[in-house]
């Protein structure tokens, strides 16, 4: 399950629209895909949650930058982020079998912080890293396509 590289930086933003339309004007980032996510459903610190998100996509240099706007509720990414309440979130790695990279994790010894869904078929799991590598680590396994 070693990384072969980063596939997705997580950014918290307080608003998805402002801080994409900053960065494609400003720095040439985007355009980003907004789309509402309405159903989201995780286990965080012991208990079942749901919340709605607004994301900002967009490839840059091989790499997925996602702008996160919590929109109801209070998912892991309220949680682990500097005084003024946005910046980056988490490093993301894409996974084909989020179990297996999970049991792996484990077996050295790893602990799991929060695990959820965001699409049929798709998962993340955060692991608990911000006290050895000063930000969260994401696996995301992307819904498999239909036969």
């Amino acid at each position: 399950m070693l990384p072969e590289k980063i596939g997705q930086i997580g950014i918290v933003v307080k608003d998805v629209a402002a801080a994409a339309e900053y960065l494609h004007k400003q720095l040439g980032i985007g355009p980003f895909l907004i789309i509402p996510l309405d159903h989201c459903l995780a286990r965080y610190q012991g208990e079942d949650r749901s919340y709605r998100l607004k994301v900002g996509l967009c490839g840059f240099g091989g790499v997925t930058i996602e702008l996160c706007q919590v929109v109801e509720g209070h998912p892991i990414l309220c949680d682990f982020l500097p005084p003024s309440g946005q910046g980056v979130h988490h490093i993301g790695f894409y996974v084909r079998d989020l179990d297996q990279a999970v049991a792996e994790w484990q077996a050295r010894g790893g602990e799991i912080l929060q695990r959820g869904s965001f699409l049929p078929g798709g998962g993340t799991v955060y692991l608990n890293s911000p006290d050895h590598a000063g930000m969260l680590v994401e696996l995301i396994q992307m819904p498999k396509a239909k036969e």
